[in-house]
């Protein structure tokens, strides 16, 4: 028996073990982020029309799931996209749970980087927070949504300086800020 069954079936793995497979996962999410996207992309077309996530929310999503608790055979290459589909159709219905359970609850709190952008002195813990949440999140994103969440969230650069840097569009630039900007939301909300 190979040393992975023997780890699995006592129910814990070595601490090098776990960082190898977080390492191995992080790698398999990178080569395949252009068909998680796709996949992301075909589940949110089945949702609702006004369904509030995007494509990039749904994969950060999956991602996190599988950081948190990995099947042992996620790490498989011919298993990994389906566990990966597997786990974006579990955060679609947590999602659709919680936004219900919202609508009978109200009062409950959000979390916007836009508050924390306006005043960085009310709460240095969340600021810590969402810049934690933010680097959960970052290898989902492309080097340009990493460029611009990073210019605008920590240095507090204005987004038409951001355009300009980058020579894209303000309206791009907008986009790019708010889709970063919700993702890392979503995953802050998330968090325990």
């Amino acid at each position: 028996m190979d040393e992975r069954k023997r780890t699995t079936r006592r129910g814990k793995t070595s601490e090098p073990q776990q960082r190898v497979e977080q390492e191995v996962l992080d790698l398999l999410v990178k080569v395949n982020l252009c068909e998680l996207r796709a996949i992301g992309h075909r589940l949110l077309r089945a949702e609702r029309a006004d369904h509030s996530w995007q494509t990039t929310e749904l994969v950060s999503e999956a991602y996190a799931k599988l950081r948190a608790s990995m099947p042992p055979h996620a790490l498989v290459e011919k298993y990994f996209l389906g566990i990966v589909k597997r786990a974006m159709y579990q955060a679609l219905s947590d999602h659709a749970r919680h936004r219900n359970a919202k609508k009978r609850q109200p009062g409950g709190e959000r979390v916007l980087l836009e508050t924390v952008l306006a005043d960085r002195d009310a709460d240095p813990e969340l600021v810590a927070q969402a810049f934690e949440a933010y680097q959960e999140v970052a290898p989902l994103f492309t080097q340009q949504q990493r460029d611009v969440f990073e210019q605008h969230f920590l240095f507090l650069a204005p987004l038409e300086d951001i355009a300009g840097a980058l020579h894209v569009d303000l309206d791009e630039v907008a986009k790019i800020w708010a889709a970063s900007r919700v993702a890392v939301e979503h995953f802050l909300r998330m968090r325990p």
